[in-house]
């Protein structure tokens, strides 16, 4: 379900954030227009004629002021000095608390006079109203009422007080320029269409210079708050409405600023008296009455700034002014949502409703689920998450184009920036506003939101005036701000004490690590480079997840500071936790865990871990250790009298780290790397180099089938090392599991092989051989298919593409085929591919029975099943049964944590001695007795294969078999010396039929293997004739020198493809390396070769992409294979969703069962079908599947289910007992006596196996003695 929201919310976002940025991109084409024109607009009417004229319209300018002492004689002076011939002041006092009216009456000599007040618009209670006995302040009139918790009621008052057919809306604390009455007035007076309203740009008055209510000089806001706003309303006014009037859909008149036609805003109803966006529900009343009555109007927008207003520069203050908009916002859109499409309203209904609503309501909404769907998408590892990134920086760069326009328009053409400097801090701060400042925007508009929805009241509020600057306000405000900013440095503080702490937390976890492989006898060449290495990284990890938490901290501060500093020590807690999960996850392996994180099940990384560790208390103890850890550093400094010490050694530190980061190479070194901090970069690389890769849609390859070529074109290099016979070749594969180079020949850790050893004198021996994978899951298709990797390896594919591969090209020419290992085939999709191949035999840990001796089980229980001791064995006695040709293929296990097998201790005792017999050991004695387990492997393993190859010799058909002898990859849990050796391992081709030995030191891998041998096999003996092959590999290179001819990837773990050896250069990581004539490398830098290199490696992995997912290996005319995967119509896969959505594959059964018990045994089967698709080799499912055939009395293709069952699971009842039913209920009793018998042959206990063949024996008796 989870998946299913995310990829919906996918396409929702992505859609809709492309309509936002058309829609914004229009309005920004718009509004440069309207500006460009209003620029070269020339007025017919000149300001000096209208200031001498007495037929110009006269203007009432509504003023409401609510506890407004602060400011409010100075501003009243201000509005007094404007340039017009005919305006009145009409400022109503709101019922303010404070001394505003006191003020008034003393500055302004008012007194209380009889008013003929007529009530067009209802109001609340009007007390008096005041005029001045100074002839001075005949324009001022001042009228009392009582609070009513609304800016609407008071301007409705006002409106009924004035004389004038226009009036001006504005706040008291308004500084408005000399000509502003002038400059509105003229679209009244000029226009042809009415105009019913006109707005103006307004700016920030917060720390200019301010006189008697005259503004002085303009200066730069102070603090980060009234600065944000500055930046939001330029944006806001230049962008934004400038482009709604070019088109006459301006329906934000500020509430600042804005002139109205008295006529229409009494006829429309005035203000509705509870309205918190005042203004907008006012212009939009207007316009309803203009399209109601049918009459031509027009709203326009003045660009000049005309009115300079006091913004907050508090948090408190801005959030409540804030959620006052927004509910105004959601308000107006909701009292008049008869608009909405409505053709009556032309552009208001069918335009400037809807994006007020998609962009202005519900944007909010929609970025807050977007966080919740981006955390969640990268905690699900959803398909999509890197695409959420990429829209969310789209939009990012986007709104931060916008801004640097608008601030750059804004800065040509009004000039209000005193110099460059004020610009580029306007610039920084639009980059960090998204993270910063508009989470607070977001949080005020949902709080907005939430009180409207629930009817909780709300007044428009008091905003604590600071008086401009005067002095006595500049030192109440300066007391008030040196506490904020301690409280906030204190808040901080704390912040930057987590990050500390979570440095200091992994270095400890650092530590650990280093102590952990040095008692586990990991030499280091110096021990000390290497602490100071981790440290830097350690600290410089911490330093990028504190900057990258920073912003989350800051909004949930915003919110409750207490709360943000424990939610976030919560979070730096478990980053600590995750980093020595990572760092015990390396001790274990000694590799970093990076983007393979991604390519395994959940299932599969409990089987590797548990099969390497035991799940002990004393497992956990540091899981439980190092958050308390965490948590006593963090509180220890806190506690700290010196806190200036700390604050000095993080930024000495962060400048000494960081300046090493940049000078010291080795520091990128993964060994020294922080182990979050790989983990990070790795997923990052992994999703960035997958979103490259699956651009495949573009690009044109040589053909459909890019890798089709005719047969020939691998040559045949074996041919000449052979004597050919007549007979088709017995082909045997032995892959041995973490067999390395440096154990084998005169390598580092030669004499542990002692067999394989002397096997290099008899054999076509490959010394600089490559496994294409670093990890198993690779080697069978890499291997016995020279196929591509797909995302996490070409098993995990389901279904699989069309392929050739050595299997089903040998069985196709009557080849008998079998598999043969000691684990579960079902781990790593084994059976998947093998059951496609159509293989005849697959013995895994499911067969073996008595006489064999499975690997010890771990404390848990576990094992991965038997060692290869008896692997061999098992594959020895099924040979026998089967008949020549055969291609054999023997996956060895031993070699594998927990490194155990039945007789470890027997090859323990003969470690010692083998150091002493190799020389070349002694300065590795100290390393090897820290891994004597795996080194007792390695000599197990070596005799294992040697007892297997002297009883094979024995055999009639030895003088007519290929040996091919590889390891799966080098393994892991021994340091290795480089990047390149997780891959090298050896490659032995062996047969009584060589005319002679060889080695060489040519470069191939495990892609070139199956290529070379289908050559040779079909250019030497009769086999079918076939005409095109589609290998990845060119086939195995036979020169004697060092030389490498091939582009070989390579995939260090599932979902990584990494790694890239091309010509005599490996790159890994970003970084390249020389390879030598001894096959190890050497750091290099060629930019030439790094950028050829990168340019094969990114079409490599489109191709790659390419050919799996559409496909297009070889086309499906060619395709061998005859039994494909289950594959499952639409409508059952809808069922299959719905039925198993949160299951796995055990409660997948379960219901299955249950259905079956329902006699629905369609569905049942279809549900025992998609578990089969995943877990081919999973019995029960299987016989659940045959007895609904037999309940359906379907017995012969219920008998068919069943044997395949009790083949593929010998020594399991439940097969039997079934099959025994199922033949009872065909009245086939006989055939119910011989299975009863076979089982009882295999060592099956179950008593009903007797019951049942006396039942069956019963009726025979019967049968007999009626006839």
């Amino acid at each position: 379900m989870i998946d299913d929201i995310l990829s919906i919310y996918a396409n929702f976002i992505g859609a809709f954030s492309i309509t936002y940025i058309i829609c914004y991109s229009i309005l920004a084409a718009l509004s440069y227009y309207a500006i460009k024109k209003s620029l070269n607009t020339k007025h017919f009417i000149p300001n000096n004629v209208i200031i001498k004229s007495n037929y110009i319209p006269g203007v009432s300018i509504v003023a409401p002021a609510f506890n407004e002492g602060a400011t409010v004689v100075n501003n009243v002076k201000s509005l007094l000095s404007l340039t017009y011939p005919k305006f009145e002041i009409v400022l109503v006092n709101d019922g303010s608390s404070d001394t505003t009216l006191e003020k008034l009456i003393k500055e302004f000599e008012l007194v209380k006079v009889d008013f003929y007040y007529q009530e067009k618009i209802k109001t609340h209670t009007v007390r008096g109203h005041y005029k001045s006995t100074n002839p001075l302040y005949y324009k001022l009139l001042v009228v009392d009422k009582e609070n009513a918790k609304s800016k609407a009621d008071a301007v409705n008052v006002g409106i009924n007080s004035t004389k004038y057919p226009l009036f001006i809306c504005t706040d008291v604390d308004c500084i408005l320029k000399n000509d502003t009455i002038i400059k509105l007035a003229k679209p009244f007076i000029e226009s042809k269409k009415r105009v019913i309203a006109t707005g103006a740009g307004i700016r920030i008055s917060n720390s200019c210079e301010v006189k008697d209510g005259f503004l002085v000089k303009i200066h730069f806001p102070k603090g980060w708050l009234p600065r944000f706003q500055e930046l939001e309303y330029v944006r806001a006014f230049l962008f934004g409405r400038m482009a709604w009037s070019e088109i006459n859909g301006l329906l934000l008149v500020s509430g600042a600023l804005g002139m109205f036609d008295k006529e229409i805003a009494v006829a429309a109803g005035g203000y509705f008296h509870k309205s918190l966006g005042e203004d907008m529900e006012l212009v939009t009343r207007m316009r309803k009455y203009m399209y109601d009555n049918k009459l031509p109007f027009s709203i326009q927008y003045i660009p000049e700034s005309l009115c300079w207003t006091e913004v907050p520069t508090t948090k408190k203050v801005f959030i409540r002014q804030r959620v006052r908009w927004s509910r105004g916002l959601v308000q107006t859109l909701y009292l008049h949502k008869n608009v909405f499409f409505n053709p009556k309203y032309q552009k208001t209904g069918f335009l400037i409703f809807p994006y007020f609503f998609f962009f202005e309501f519900l944007i909010p909404i929609l970025e807050v689920i977007g966080v919740v769907v981006l955390i969640l998408s990268f905690i699900f590892l959803h398909e999509d998450y890197v695409n959420f990134l990429y829209l969310t920086l789209t939009v990012y760069l986007f709104y931060i184009i916008v801004t640097f326009i608008s601030i750059l328009l804004d800065d040509v053409i009004y000039k209000n920036y005193a110099n460059a400097k004020e610009i580029v801090i306007l610039v920084l701060m639009a980059i960090i506003e998204p993270f910063c400042y508009h989470p607070i925007n977001v949080y005020a508009s949902l709080k907005g939101y939430y009180n409207f929805f629930s009817l909780k009241e709300q007044s428009w509020g008091n905003m604590q005036r600071q008086g401009f600057t005067s002095p006595e306000a500049i030192k109440e405000n300066q007391n008030i701000t040196d506490y904020k900013i301690k409280k906030m440095n204190s808040h901080h503080l704390k912040y930057l004490y987590l990050t500390t702490s979570l440095a200091l937390t992994f270095w400890l976890s650092s530590l650990f690590e280093i102590y952990s492989k040095t008692a586990n006898g990991i030499a280091s060449l110096n021990i000390g480079l290497d602490i100071c290495y981790k440290l830097l990284n350690d600290f410089w990890s911490a330093i990028v997840v504190g900057i990258v938490l920073l912003p989350l901290f800051i909004v949930i501060g915003f919110i409750h500071k207490t709360f943000a500093v424990r939610f976030m020590t919560i979070i730096f807690a478990l980053t600590a936790l995750v980093q020595f999960a990572l760092v015990k996850y390396s001790c274990t392996t000694l590799v970093n865990l990076g983007a393979d994180l991604l390519g395994y099940s959940f299932s599969d990384m409990y089987l590797t871990v548990t099969a390497s560790e035991s799940l002990s208390f004393i497992f956990f103890l540091p899981f439980i250790i190092i958050p308390l850890l965490f948590l006593g550093i963090y509180f220890a400094f806190t506690k700290a009298n010196k806190k200036q010490i700390v604050l000095i050694t993080t930024i000495a530190l962060v400048i000494i780290s960081g300046g090493m980061k940049f000078f010291v190479s080795d520091l990128s070194d993964s060994k020294y790397e922080n182990k979050l901090a790989f983990l990070t970069k790795d997923i990052i690389r992994f999703e960035r180099d997958k979103s490259i890769a699956n651009n495949v849609e573009n690009i044109k390859f040589k053909s459909e089938y890019p890798m089709l070529q005719p047969f020939k074109a691998t040559p045949d290099v074996l041919a000449p090392y052979f004597t050919i016979t007549n007979e088709k070749p017995n082909i045997v594969v032995i892959v041995v599991e973490g067999l390395g180079a440096e154990f084998i020949g005169k390598n580092e850790y030669a004499g542990f092989t002692p067999y394989l050893d002397s096997m290099i004198s008899k054999s076509l021996y490959w010394e600089n051989f490559l496994s294409n994978g670093g990890r198993t899951y690779a080697v069978l298709s890499s291997l016995l298919g020279s196929l591509p990797y797909g995302e996490k390896g070409f098993l995990d594919l389901n279904p699989l593409p069309s392929h050739l591969s050595l299997i089903n090209v040998l069985k196709a020419n009557n080849y008998n085929t079998s598999f043969y290992s000691g684990d579960d085939s079902n781990f790593d999709r084994k059976i998947n591919f093998l059951n496609q191949e159509n293989i005849d035999n697959v013995v895994d840990k499911n067969n073996y029975g008595p006489g064999y001796t499975q690997t010890k089980a771990n404390s848990g229980g576990f094992s991965w099943g038997y060692p290869d001791a008896e692997i061999f064995k098992k594959a020895l006695i099924e040979t026998n049964k089967i008949k020549s040709p055969r291609l054999d293929i023997i996956q060895t296990l031993t070699n594998h944590e927990p490194f155990d097998f039945p007789i470890k201790n027997e090859y323990l005792k003969k470690l010692d001695g083998i150091i002493a017999a190799h020389p070349n050991l002694n300065s590795q004695k100290e390393n090897i007795n820290s891994y004597k387990d795996i080194f007792a492997c390695l000599n197990y393993a070596d005799n294992s294969i040697r007892e297997y190859m002297e009883a094979y010799s024995k055999r009639p058909d030895y003088k007519n078999t290929i040996f091919i002898i590889t390891g799966d990859h080098r393994l892991i849990p021994i340091e290795q010396k480089d990047k390149l050796c997780r891959f090298h391992v050896p490659l032995y081709i062996f047969s009584p039929m060589l005319k002679k030995a060889e080695s060489f030191k040519s470069v191939s891998s495990h892609w070139d293997v199956t290529p070379s041998l289908v050559s040779f096999l079909f250019n030497n003996y009769e086999f079918n004739k076939l005409d095109q092959t589609a290998w990845m590999g060119k086939g195995l290179d036979t020169a004697k020198e060092f030389r490498n001819t091939q582009e070989i990837p390579l995939t260090r773990n599932k979902g990584t493809i990494d790694d890239f050896v091309y010509k005599n250069y490996f790159y890994s990581g970003g970084e390249l390396y020389k390879i030598n004539d001894n096959f190890e490398i050497e750091k290099t830098t060629d930019e030439a070769v790094l950028n050829t290199i990168t340019n094969k490696f990114i079409a490599f992995k489109q191709l790659n992409t390419y050919l799996t997912s559409k496909n297009k290996i070889i086309p499906k005319s060619l395709d061998l294979n005859k039994q494909h995967e289950l594959e499952f119509t639409k409508e059952e896969q809808i069922t299959i969703n719905k039925l198993t959505k949160g299951l796995n594959s055990d409660q997948i059964f379960i219901a299955a069962r249950d259905l079956a018990a329902k006699k629905d045994y369609k569905t049942a089967r279809l549900l025992c079908n998609s578990i089969l698709s995943e877990l081919p080799n999973y019995a029960d499912a299987q016989i659940l599947r045959a007895k609904t055939l037999g309940w359906e009395k379907n017995y012969k293709k219920a008998e068919e289910e069943l044997l395949i069952v009790i083949k593929k699971t010998p020594f399991y009842d439940e097969g039997y007992l079934t099959l025994m039913d199922v033949y009872w209920w065909d009245s086939q009793n006989e055939k119910s006596i011989e299975i009863g018998k076979l089982a009882l042959s295999n060592g099956i206990k179950n008593p009903n196996i007797q019951v049942k063949m006396e039942r069956s024996q019963k009726i025979i008796n019967n049968s007999k003695k009626t006839e």
